[in-house]
């Protein structure tokens, strides 16, 4: 069972990660948004920064769905969805994943997060896209985790 998270540690994550702070190392928003995904409740959150992070070139891309507060790319069949906060979106992701990834990991046990990734064909070429991800969610675990 997890641990609740204050009403004000979470909406204090929820302010760092929404607002634009000028100066902030890529470490600090890597880990501000892993305390918003942990305080949402969030299934693999480490995966799921990794993806952000690439998604958004690490909180830095203006020309891409970070700049509509979408950081996991999510389609509609108008295009990209448009979130109006980050809070947003990371609600529409927990709902997202209690919908498909809850029900799909009772099913395959054994299955990884990964897995689950390729059975929703979430990237046209998902061994790339898992090339990628993975070196992302180490460099997570070695410094985020490390700042803990």
């Amino acid at each position: 069972m997890k641990k609740p998270v204050g009403f004000y540690g979470c909406l204090l994550m929820l302010l760092l990660i929404s607002a634009r702070v000028q100066g902030q190392t890529r470490l600090e928003k890597v880990s501000n948004l892993y305390d918003s995904l942990l305080a949402h409740d969030i299934e693999k959150p480490k995966t799921v920064l990794a993806i952000a992070i690439f998604e958004t070139g690490w909180m830095e891309c203006h020309h891409c769905t970070y700049r509509e507060n979408n950081l996991f790319g999510f389609r509609n069949n108008g295009g990209y969805v448009k979130f109006k906060t980050i809070s947003d979106c990371l609600d529409f992701l927990r709902h997202w994943q209690d919908k498909y990834y809850v029900p799909w990991k009772k099913k395959h046990h054994k299955g990884t997060y990964y897995d689950f990734l390729r059975h929703m064909r979430y990237a046209v070429n998902m061994t790339n896209y898992i090339h990628t991800i993975m070196p992302l969610e180490r460099w997570i675990e070695e410094n985020v985790d490390a700042a803990k």
